[in-house]
C-alpha cells in the first residue's frame, strides 16, 4: 500500500479558478465558523483537475512548456457549468495521513467535467507524474472550503449531514491556470 504523505512542498497543478462562487462560499465559512482552522482566501477559491508534480521534480519553466497543449483543453471545453452541492470532507486515514480534515464544496459531476479532466489528464500524461489517488475514476472533483479542526469532527459532521439538502448552486467557469509556485498562479486560458 502506497502512503502519501502530506504534502510538504508546493505541488504543481491545473485548476479551474471559480471566483463566481464567492457568494456560497461566504455562505459556507459562516455556517463553518468555529469549526474550520485555516479558510481558502476567497480570490483563490478553484476547483483542482490534475496534480502535475511537486517542484523537486520539476521547475517552473518546464511546466510553462505545458500551456499551449493545455490552452487546447481549455479551449475546447471552456466555459463549461460547474454546479455544487453541499459539502464533504477527507479524512484522515492510514493510506492517506493528515492533520485536520480537508473540508470542501462537492461538485457534482458530470460528462462535461469528466470529459475535461480526461483531456487535461492526456494532454500532459506523458511529461508529469501521475497521482492515481486523484485520477479517472479516483478523480473527485471538489471545491476547498478550509481545514476542519480535529476537535470539532462532531460538528463537522453534523454540518456536512445537514448541508445535504441545500439547493445545488451552478455557475459557469471561464478561467484555468496552472500553480507554478506557492506564490504565482499563470493564468492558461481566460474565456
Amino acid at each position: 500500500m502506497t502512503v502519501y504523505k502530506r504534502f510538504d512542498q508546493p505541488c504543481y497543478t491545473v485548476k479551474l479558478m471559480l471566483p463566481e462562487l464567492a457568494g456560497f462560499f461566504r455562505k459556507y465559512r459562516k455556517q463553518s465558523s468555529g469549526l474550520i482552522a485555516d479558510y481558502v482566501t476567497i480570490p483563490r477559491i478553484h476547483m483542482g483537475l490534475k496534480y502535475l508534480g511537486f517542484q523537486k521534480k520539476f521547475t517552473d519553466n518546464y511546466m510553462k512548456r505545458l500551456i499551449p497543449d493545455l490552452r487546447r483543453v481549455a479551449k475546447k471545453h471552456l466555459p463549461l457549468k460547474i454546479t455544487v452541492k453541499g459539502l464533504g470532507a477527507f479524512w484522515s486515514s492510514p493510506r492517506w495521513p493528515r492533520r485536520n480534515p480537508a473540508i470542501y464544496l462537492k461538485v457534482v459531476v458530470n460528462k462535461e467535467l469528466r470529459a475535461f479532466h480526461s483531456d487535461v489528464c492526456n494532454a500532459v500524461r506523458t511529461r508529469v507524474d501521475t497521482f492515481s489517488l486523484a485520477e479517472g475514476r479516483n478523480y473527485h472533483p471538489h471545491v476547498s472550503l478550509g481545514s476542519g479542526k480535529n476537535e470539532k469532527i462532531k460538528e463537522l459532521k453534523k454540518l456536512i449531514a445537514r448541508s445535504r439538502n441545500a439547493a445545488p448552486v451552478t455557475i459557469l467557469a471561464h478561467r484555468m491556470a496552472m500553480r507554478l509556485s506557492a506564490k504565482s498562479v499563470h493564468y492558461v486560458l481566460k474565456v
